[in-house]
């Protein structure tokens, strides 16, 4: 099985910043121009907006989190996990492309006050059954649900899959129809020592476990437990770093 799926699409415009000012913006920008890039994390997921956060830090980028407003689809056994990660993200995707549409509407209207973001992001991860390609475990709805996912990775080697795709506004149309610029999956494989009883209770009652596919925050307590065999760790927090290496590569461009 692959350790990365990519879909990118060329390019049909260019990038052009938003016109606001630099205010509170580090000057030692990593990306080029005298302007600020507002970029939505269209994710509830703390974890991802800590990172996108110390990715940009001192970059001429401004990181908001907006969760989708619709409720997001429960993972299917329909293909391997991999292939569930795609297809929620592209629902996912076009979730937020209507959302987004919507607000630029309103804002048109003088609805809504603050300004549209430039870019959007959007994710999804889930872990991969250490038996089972085609079984994911996803986020526990309680505690006893995440006690049954880490006696599960427990001593084992595991998957994480996590997919994420750039919406970029139309050059004509703007937020009304918003583009798909790319979207990527990719995995990488994490080892979990045996968890004792101690070790299973203090990660339950740390509540790392909540809103955590799997069961577990691998920049958490699981850190202790857990080592990262292949791939890349911020695949395991939520992201496919291809997507936003591209995304990069555009601002800068």
């Amino acid at each position: 099985m692959p350790d990365r799926m990519i879909n990118a699409t060329p390019s049909l415009f260019t990038m052009q910043p938003s016109d606001s000012s630099k205010e509170g913006v580090d000057a030692a920008s990593t990306v080029p121009g005298s302007r600020v890039w507002r970029v939505r994390l269209a994710s509830a997921s703390q974890r991802r907006s800590v990172w996108l956060r110390r990715r940009f830090s001192g970059s001429e980028v401004q990181i908001e989190q907006k969760p989708l407003a619709s409720s997001e689809p429960i993972a299917s056994r329909s293909g391997s996990v991999e292939q569930q990660v795609a297809s929620i993200l592209v629902w996912k995707t076009h979730a937020a492309a209507t959302e987004v549409a919507l607000e630029s509407v309103s804002a048109d209207r003088d609805q809504v006050t603050g300004p549209m973001p430039d870019v959007i992001i959007v994710a999804d991860t889930l872990v991969e059954d250490p038996d089972d390609a085609a079984l994911s475990l996803g986020q526990p709805a309680d505690a006893g649900q995440a006690a049954a996912m880490l006696q599960r990775l427990s001593g084992r080697r595991h998957r994480v899959w996590s997919g994420t795709a750039i919406l970029l506004p139309d050059p004509e149309s703007g937020w009304r129809k918003a583009v798909c610029s790319v979207s990527a999956v990719e995995s990488a494989t994490v080892e979990v020592e045996r968890l004792g009883r101690a070790d299973l209770a203090g990660l339950l009652e740390d509540g790392g476990w909540r809103g955590k596919a799997g069961a577990y925050d691998l920049a958490g307590q699981m850190q202790e437990h857990a080592t990262l065999v292949a791939g890349a760790e911020v695949c395991v927090l939520g992201f496919a770093l291809t997507a936003i290496e591209d995304m990069q590569r555009s601002m800068a461009g």
